[in-house]
């Protein structure tokens, strides 16, 4: 009950927060700055996480486990789907933030034609690459925690167990954390 009260709670803030800040940059001219596409773009993100993902994730949690049902494998499917989608477009999203402040720093003079240049790339990029990483998750990594709950599978009977959370989440993870770990560097340098 406490799960199913968190998700619900997390979405309608999620869609609530998101959306203000996606109609606060397109409202007033000063925000609508190259920096803050890459923040529009992690809104966007979230905003698709907490419409999307959460409501799935919680009908997984109403439908307890293992229930079988002519629905099961595409709710399934779905809820992998868009976690691994979501998942890899925020990490992306964020380490290219990271990199863009590094590049800032390191770089203030820079024109803001070759930083919105370089945003208008990163953007794209990101969602390329979260596709690509999410469609070898579809393909390989039927393994996720969540998945192997919503198939009534049993961990322990399976020879790996969270493949994604292994070479995907947590590399793309230490990407972020390297891309914001050197714009840090760079600004007490």
């Amino acid at each position: 009950m406490a799960n199913c009260a968190m998700l619900s709670f997390t979405s309608c803030v999620g869609v609530a927060a998101n959306a203000l800040v996606i109609w606060a940059v397109i409202r007033q001219k000063s925000l609508q700055t190259s920096s803050n596409a890459l923040v529009v773009n992690l809104a966007v993100v979230d905003l698709l996480r907490s419409a999307v993902d959460c409501p799935l994730l919680l009908s997984v949690l109403l439908r307890g486990r293992g229930a079988l049902g002519p629905g099961v494998s595409m709710l399934c499917d779905a809820q992998m789907l868009s976690f691994s989608f979501g998942c890899c477009l925020q990490l992306l999203t964020l380490a290219s933030i990271g990199a863009e402040r590094y590049r800032a720093i390191a770089s203030p003079f820079e024109a803001r034609q070759q930083r919105r240049r370089r945003v208008m790339v990163w953007i794209p990029l990101t969602w390329t690459v979260a596709s690509v990483l999410t469609a070898v998750c579809m393909a390989r990594a039927r393994d996720a925690p969540v998945y192997v709950k919503c198939r009534g599978l049993r961990a322990d009977a399976m020879p790996v167990y969270n493949t994604f959370g292994r070479y995907i989440l947590i590399p793309v993870w230490c990407g972020c954390f390297a891309s914001s770990r050197g714009s840090t560097a760079a600004y007490f340098a």
